[in-house]
């Protein structure tokens, strides 16, 4: 069942007054612990009435929770939802009815509670509770990329079907013993260890949003990650594209495209992402309707060089951005005789990289087309991917003899990591 299934579930099983509660607790401070255990522990069978426990500043707590008959794992599901719709771009549907007025900020999945009426009767603060944790939430989503945030959503969830009646939430010993269980249930799926440390990434992430301790740094769970990448290591085996290769697919361009243009086009595509020891979400957008890749203003041709601007990229979420300095080389694959060439012919639009039409170059047609093009110079594309250029350029910087800093400074590594891509051994030349 995917993430947005189960929310529905959710919602038809609890009633839809668990998210006005939701977005109470993420916006409250934190509980003290008399309070959280009487909200979370809720193992008391005794139905005496009791004064109601207070969630937030203004914000009485649900009759559930007033007549001692919330369960801990069932709490803990409402607040754990934030994270799973957050994975999804849309949220599950929440009736206007029974959360009164709303708004909503679109990139979160949240619904916000305004002032008035409520779920069940629960009384609702004038003060804007639910607005501030689902802005709040939208800014947490933007800190990470969208990839990053998706995988640690995917993990959440599935950690999240471990849980059973465990009172995670409460008790530390229950939350390391779910995790336990996750990271064997990853093993025996046959996952390798940097998919389940990547995995362990994303529950860290959602123990820290939701203010818990995090027991993925547990030495048994280090320790156990740490075992399992030397037990087996998977090999990235993508073959770099070196000089002479980009060289042979700039002519083949020629004969595989079905225009001058779109032949320029590719090939301007293939320096820049090789000169540029750039990811292919730098350079292009992913399709047509979605946003990424250079801007028509992220270039400039200066006297023997092109100068680049990446705006967003996978280790500069902010947007701080970074200038790239491609100088021209002799050969057929210049990137300064190619983005010249191109920039007579390009018509106008915000992206640089555009069909006649001014439709973007999406990475779909890119690889595609990258393929035929290896296809067609006989070698077989499955070795090859996007990330070819860019492995080649750390590659051929090594191999040139540039030392490690500025091999690290070609590709903007900022780690050891960059080793990974310098692979001499799997190189085709001509």
């Amino acid at each position: 069942m995917d993430l947005v299934s189960q929310l529905r579930a959710r919602v038809e099983q609890e009633g839809e007054g668990w998210l006005t509660r939701l977005l109470a607790e993420i916006a409250s401070p934190p509980v003290p612990p008399s309070a959280a255990a009487s909200s979370l522990g809720g193992r008391r069978s005794s139905r005496q009435s009791r004064p109601p426990v207070r969630l937030s500043p203004g914000l009485s707590a649900s009759p559930a929770v007033q007549g001692g008959q919330s369960r801990g794992a069932s709490s803990l599901r409402q607040r754990a939802s934030s994270g799973l719709q957050q994975s999804q771009p849309a949220a599950p549907p929440v009736s206007s009815t029974a959360m009164g007025a709303q708004a909503s900020c679109s990139s979160s999945g949240f619904s916000a509670v305004a002032s008035s009426g409520g779920s069940r009767g629960v009384p609702v603060s004038g003060h804007p509770v639910g607005h501030r944790g689902d802005c709040l939430m939208s800014l947490v989503r933007s800190s990470v990329a969208p990839a990053t945030w998706s995988s640690h959503g995917k993990a959440w969830a599935e950690w999240l079907d471990l849980v059973g009646d465990r009172d995670v939430a409460g008790a530390v010993p229950d939350r390391l013993e779910v995790t336990l269980d996750y990271l064997l249930a990853l093993r025996g799926r046959g996952f390798s260890g940097s998919v389940a440390a990547r995995r362990m990434s994303g529950v860290a992430f959602y123990f820290q949003l939701l203010g818990w301790s995090d027991v993925t740094k547990f030495f048994v769970v280090r320790q156990a990650l740490k075992g399992w990448s030397r037990e087996r290591v998977c090999l990235d085996v993508r073959r770099p594209v070196s000089f002479p290769l980009l060289l042979k697919l700039v002519v083949a361009s020629r004969q595989v495209c079905s225009s001058y243009f779109e032949s320029v086009l590719f090939s301007t595509a293939f320096a820049l992402a090789f000169f540029g020891a750039m990811r292919i979400g730098e350079l292009i957008p992913p399709s047509r309707s979605r946003p990424g890749g250079l801007g028509e203003s992220d270039i400039f041709l200066g006297e023997g060089f092109v100068r680049v601007r990446i705006g967003k990229s996978k280790t500069d979420q902010a947007g701080r951005g970074t200038w790239l300095l491609l100088y021209a080389v002799n050969g057929e694959a210049c990137p300064f005789q190619l983005v010249s060439s191109f920039l007579l012919l390009r018509p106008r639009g915000p992206l640089f990289l555009l069909h006649e039409d001014a439709s973007p170059l999406t990475q779909f047609q890119f690889l595609a087309l990258f393929r035929r093009c290896l296809s067609f110079v006989g070698l077989d594309f499955r070795e090859f991917g996007t990330h070819s250029f860019r492995i080649g350029a750390a590659t051929e910087a090594a191999r040139a003899g540039l030392s490690e800093s500025d091999v690290q400074r070609v590709g903007r590594w900022r780690s050891a990591c960059y080793a990974r891509y310098i692979r001499p051994d799997l190189l085709i030349d001509f």
